[in-house]
């Protein structure tokens, strides 16, 4: 890109007001909500497609993220989805 790494990081901070990690976090949770949603994978298999190493960890960061637990999100957002 012709710019250091930190430079790039700089600048994207300064547009969207968070890091480039916390806005690919953000993007990995709202897909995880889409999955939970929109399909009746099991938390388990979300949790792999989404590229975390374990149901805890995700769990943790969803919860930071939304106030609430994957399941309990689920429960009220589900788009007419049989489970």
């Amino acid at each position: 890109m012709g710019c250091s790494r930190r430079y790039l990081e700089l600048r994207f901070r300064s547009r969207l007001g968070r890091s480039i990690r916390d806005e690919l976090l953000r993007e990995r949770i709202e897909w995880v909500k889409s999955l939970l949603s929109s399909t009746n994978l099991s938390v388990g298999e979300i949790t792999e497609r989404a590229g975390f190493a374990r149901e805890s960890h995700l769990g943790r960061l969803f919860r930071q993220a939304t106030g609430r637990s994957m399941l309990s999100w689920r429960r009220e957002n589900r788009d007419a989805v049989e489970f």
